[in-house]
């Protein structure tokens, strides 16, 4: 039953992990198409409200992967603190919700592949 409980939790850190990551790559794209797409003659990434939902991405994911990294210390030093390791699961998760919203809002339900565009909805 222990093993399973170990298993179980750094399954947890893996996951918290890999949200972290899917949210990094949706910031990156985010930010680089802001900077891409031009609107009334500026890159969209100009205006405030883009600039607002940028910053807090990156707030939001950067919280995340402290906690992230918090959780897996405590796991490494042998300290099972399923507390932490769940509020890291949960918080990378929602974290990773609310960065593919706003990223979609970003590109306007657009997805910019090469010279192709793909409808998101």
């Amino acid at each position: 039953m222990k093993h399973i409980d170990t298993f179980l939790d750094r399954l947890n850190i893996y996951a918290s992990a890999q949200a972290i990551g899917a949210s990094q790559g949706c910031l990156e794209r985010a930010n680089k198409y802001s900077r891409q797409r031009a609107q009334f003659g500026h890159p969209i990434g100009w205006f405030q409200m883009v600039q607002l939902k940028i910053a807090e991405m990156a707030t939001r994911i950067e919280a995340a992967r402290n906690l992230c990294y918090k959780a897996a210390e405590q796991f490494d030093h042998g300290k099972k603190d399923r507390k932490m390791l769940s509020m890291a699961n949960w918080l990378s998760r929602e974290v990773a919700e609310i960065t593919t919203s706003e990223t979609l809002h970003i590109h306007g339900g657009w997805l910019h592949e090469g010279f192709r565009y793909r409808a998101i909805l």
